[in-house]
């Protein structure tokens, strides 16, 4: 007699079979100029980042900084977080597909909620990746009724209907009393945020930093800590590790660039020049990303010179432009107002376990309470800076 399938075998059969192990990569332009395929997906991999540890941390950014100076490398812990997402399917047709064989059907329904599960996840690290380690996703502009717009209307791409909303009057300050208010609505275009709870949020105030319930000083954090708005200043806390960066400020916490007011192509050229010069900079090749409704600010700027000379149909839009020897390139990602500069082999992110199905109590779908079966897709990793001095941010020209 046959042994009987258990869920744990059919989910692996599944996952095996279906799982596409380069969407994380292929997220965003940022995760696929900077992902390296041995270190992602739980492979073994020989860590070449110095004092890289498994955990999602270093050895401690105080001992790393302190030998990093010499060696001119930088390395910062980056905040410990579980992102994950669960989905549920209903038991009776788990049991029906365990005694009576697999379904067709139940095998592509099982992957496609994993297949949801992991855009969510791939999508959440997309944004740690600019993000700072306080998980910020917003700041609240106004209220109006169940509305709340948000001061950047572009931030509302970051929220998901169902996401539940805490603030702060200050960025990786004390959350307000009071509960969360979950998301019924979320208009992208206009930038609005609806929600029938925002009274659960005590004192709830324009101005106020906007996170997803949980992520507020625990999340995946990226360029935006690695080179933070303004240059650490003496006692610089990065990662609650005493590690000082300004002792060396560009070296340790990458590098800040002035907007001049001037034109988009004059503020990245000069930008681009500059950077050259950094002691140790590693920008010959570097690429420059920025949102995609600033990079179609370059486009309509340049539409506009462009003749016809070909009897051939005419062609609009720009994959990407270069500036000097930097590639300008689009991330959806990417916050609006600002972009980031990134070197060679500069930033990394580092997968320990990489996506995959959580089987911590020995099955991978298990029975909840209410008859369901749950499914909880886990990501645990981190992103790297080798060299910070590799790294700038500046603000985006208004045309």
């Amino acid at each position: 007699m046959a042994a009987p399938i258990t869920l744990a075998a059919i989910l692996k059969t599944i996952y095996d079979d279906r799982f596409d192990k380069n969407a994380l990569a292929r997220t965003s332009t940022l995760l696929a100029s900077i992902a390296h395929e041995e270190d992602f997906f739980g492979l073994n991999y020989a860590w070449s980042v110095p004092y890289a540890g498994l955990g999602g941390r270093s050895h401690g950014a105080t001992n790393a900084e302190g030998n990093d100076q010499n060696g001119r490398m930088a390395e910062f812990i980056v905040a410990p977080a579980h992102d994950y997402d669960l989905r549920t399917m209903n038991g009776a047709l788990v049991r029906a597909a365990l005694t009576g064989g697999v379904s067709t059907q139940f095998v592509d329904y099982v992957a496609q909620e994993m297949m949801f599960a992991q855009d969510t996840i791939n999508q959440n690290i997309a944004r740690g990746a600019y993000g700072s380690v306080t998980g910020r996703r917003g700041i609240r502009g106004s209220l109006s009724g169940n509305n709340v717009t948000l001061a950047t209307p572009s931030d509302a791409l970051y929220w998901n209907i169902g996401d539940k909303v805490v603030a702060a009057q200050t960025d990786g300050g004390s959350l307000r009393a009071g509960t969360s208010a979950q998301l019924t609505a979320v208009d992208t275009a206009n930038g609005i945020l609806t929600s029938t709870t925002w009274g659960n949020i005590t004192a709830f105030a324009d101005a106020d930093s906007l996170y997803v319930e949980g992520d507020e000083n625990a999340s995946y954090c990226g360029l935006d800590t690695y080179v933070p708005s303004t240059a650490p200043t003496s006692g610089d806390n990065v990662f609650g590790s005493n590690c000082d960066r300004s002792l060396n400020p560009e070296m340790l916490a990458g590098v800040r660039l002035t907007n001049t007011g001037a034109s988009v192509e004059t503020v990245l050229i000069t930008a681009m020049a500059y950077l050259k010069t950094r002691p140790g900079g590693k920008f010959k090749q570097a690429k420059i990303f920025c949102s995609e409704i600033d990079f179609a600010s370059i486009q309509v700027s340049k539409e506009g010179s462009r003749f016809i000379d070909s009897s051939g149909p005419y062609e609009m839009g720009i994959d990407a432009f270069k500036v000097g020897t930097a590639t300008v390139v689009p991330d959806v990602f990417c916050p609006q107002g600002k972009y980031f500069v990134v070197g060679d082999a500069s930033y990394e992110l580092h997968s320990i376990q990489g996506v995959h199905i959580d089987e911590a109590d020995g099955l991978t779908m298990r029975k909840a309470p209410s008859d369901q079966y749950t499914m909880s897709a886990l990501f645990d990793g981190n992103f790297i800076a080798q060299g910070p001095n590799g790294l700038a941010r500046g603000t985006w020209p208004s045309l």
